[in-house]
């Protein structure tokens, strides 16, 4: 018996995945969020995708979900990268510099 997957719209949105992202980034280094479809709507010129987080499927309007990334790199240092290729979006941690010492004494050798 063979069984069909039936595909649903996502009942999560944008938001919903900003509320799960930024727990989940406070102890991981990075996440990654997969763009499984994109669509153009003619009724309202907006561009709709739907991104999947940790097993959880979430229809994100692409400029709410840019508005998101943009929140994630501002206010919670986060670095935010796209793989076309791949359909995927990364985020990181902020890249801190390392700072070297100068050192005054005489050198040991």
């Amino acid at each position: 018996m063979q069984t069909k997957k039936i595909i649903t719209t996502p009942q999560k949105n944008e938001w919903d995945l900003l509320l799960k992202l930024i727990p989940f980034l406070e102890n991981k280094h990075r996440a990654i969020v997969h763009v499984l479809a994109e669509k153009k709507s003619l009724s309202d010129y907006k561009t709709w995708a739907v991104v999947r987080f940790k097993r959880t499927n979430y229809l994100a309007e692409s400029h709410e979900l840019e508005q998101i990334l943009h929140i994630l790199e501002d206010n919670y240092d986060r670095h935010v990268s796209y793989s076309s290729r791949e359909n995927k979006i990364y985020i990181r941690g902020a890249v801190q510099e390392i700072e070297i010492p100068e050192y005054h004494d005489d050198l040991p050798f």
